[in-house]
Formats: structure tokens, C-alpha cells, sequence
């Protein structure tokens, strides 16, 4: 994956890390727990971020934080749009 031109993910040993894992198995029984251990969405009044709407000529595409996957993609791509991705705050 590539998020502003960085490599984020490209090998086992940086998916173990992304996960906190040790090992690379240890990645499926994270993921399991997570699916059997959903935690609940907090609903707020006020966010510090607000939805942006841009339409006609506003919108770009290319603006959108969207990864590559390989180095032999042509460009950016959303494939099965799944990220993961750890909470600076709770882990």
C-alpha cells in the first residue's frame, strides 16, 4: 500500500507489525477477535471534523487518500476497500 507516495505495507514483517503481532498467524486470531468483539460506535453532538460536500468542477478524485497496492498498479485503486489501521489513542 502506499499512502502519499510512502510504502505502508509491502511484506509480512510490516503487516506483524501494523497488527502489534509477533507473528504473522497472530494476524487471523486479532482479526477473529475483532469480528467476535466489535466495539460499539460512540455517537457525539459536536465533532471537531465536518462533512464536506463538493460537487461539479470542486470535485477531484484524485484529492482522495485512496492506496496502491503494487508497484505495477497504473495508478491508485480502491479494490475491496479495506484498511486496517490502529487508533493512535486506544491501540
Amino acid at each position: 500500500m502506499t499512502c502519499g507516495g510512502l510504502r505502508i505495507i509491502r511484506s509480512q514483517k510490516r503487516a506483524i507489525m501494523s497488527m502489534g503481532c509477533t507473528t504473522y498467524p497472530e494476524i487471523e486470531f486479532r482479526l477473529q477477535n475483532g469480528i467476535d468483539h466489535p466495539i460499539p460506535p460512540q455517537y457525539v453532538e459536536n465533532a471537531p471534523l465536518k462533512q464536506v460536500v463538493k460537487t461539479g468542477r470542486d470535485v477531484d478524485l484524485f484529492s482522495l487518500p485512496i492506496p496502491m497496492f503494487s508497484i505495477y498498479d497504473g495508478g491508485p485503486m480502491i479494490t475491496a476497500g479495506i484498511t486496517i489501521a490502529r487508533d493512535p489513542s486506544s491501540g
